[in-house]
């Protein structure tokens, strides 16, 4: 609550020093934990530091630095996923006040462009970072409740069964949320992707439970005729981008992504999960 007080007064270093100590106390807490599946409102106390300091890097006069939005976003997200995992691979956040992450320890090629999507209370912002320009903010105008009723709508016919078992003859995907979901948290950001061909997305909230390669985008670039996707002649953002999650911007950064396999889409493949968190 201190904290709280001293940004909305506009004194965002002091407040920023204090989300740290707070911050740096969870993060000493949570790396002991064992797993529990049911700690939901204490991820969401726990929480509470890290979105104190994106809103008020936000609020900051002048504009905050995007790259201590993105080092904070970094580090919030590890901070969630330990909270998930209740053990120490929820990544490594950023320990230090005043921090910031840059394109070039990300270590993108020209080619990538990170979507690093936050939800934040009721504020949605992308922190979209490429090579040639560098970390820009992008604020998304939709409401986070309509996001959540949005990708809750998406994942719907892959979640009702029928007798035990998801009914194929009933199933019908729905393209008009996938087209709204596209138009709100999608569109927006074009402008600053500058051609690139692959997309490194970092989702957050109920991100985490949708496709970005199916949301529907049709006619992206202006075009009279879009590209036909499928029987339908649907256009999705896969036929338009290589698509790569990452569980956060410090992920990006990871040497050890540039040994990342791709798919062959020339090829059948199956994705087998065996042992997952919470499965039996």
């Amino acid at each position: 609550l201190a904290s709280e007080a001293l940004a909305r007064r506009g004194r965002t270093r002091t407040a920023l020093r204090a989300f740290d100590t707070a911050a740096s106390h969870v993060e000493g807490v949570t790396q002991h934990l064992d797993v529990d599946y049911d700690r939901v409102r204490f991820r969401e106390q726990r929480m509470a530091p890290y979105d104190g300091a994106l809103l008020a890097l936000l609020a900051a006069q002048g504009g905050a630095a995007p790259g201590e939005l993105l080092a904070w976003s970094a580090r919030r997200k590890a901070a969630a996923l330990r909270l998930t995992l209740g053990r120490r691979e929820g990544g490594v956040g950023v320990p230090v006040v005043g921090a910031e992450l840059s394109v070039p320890h990300l270590q993108l090629d020209e080619r990538e462009v990170l979507l690093d999507y936050n939800i934040v209370d009721e504020f949605l912002f992308v922190l979209v970072v490429s090579p040639p320009a560098g970390i820009e903010v992008v604020p998304l105008e939709i409401p986070a409740d309509s996001v959540r009723w949005l990708a809750d709508r998406l994942r719907k016919p892959f979640t009702t069964v029928y007798a035990g078992s998801v009914d194929l003859a009933r199933f019908r995907y729905p393209e008009t949320a996938a087209r709204a979901l596209y138009q709100a948290i999608v569109a927006p950001v074009l402008p600053a992707i500058h051609g690139a061909e692959r997309l490194l997305i970092a989702p957050d909230g109920p991100l985490h439970r949708i496709s970005f390669a199916a949301l529907v985008s049709d006619d992206v670039h202006g075009e009279t005729e879009p590209a036909v996707s499928g029987e339908q002649g649907i256009r999705y953002l896969l036929d338009e981008f290589e698509i790569t999650y990452v569980p956060s911007a410090g992920a990006a950064g990871d040497s050890d992504r540039s040994g990342w396999k791709r798919v062959d889409t020339s090829r059948s493949a199956a994705v087998v999960v065996g042992d997952a968190p919470g499965t039996r």
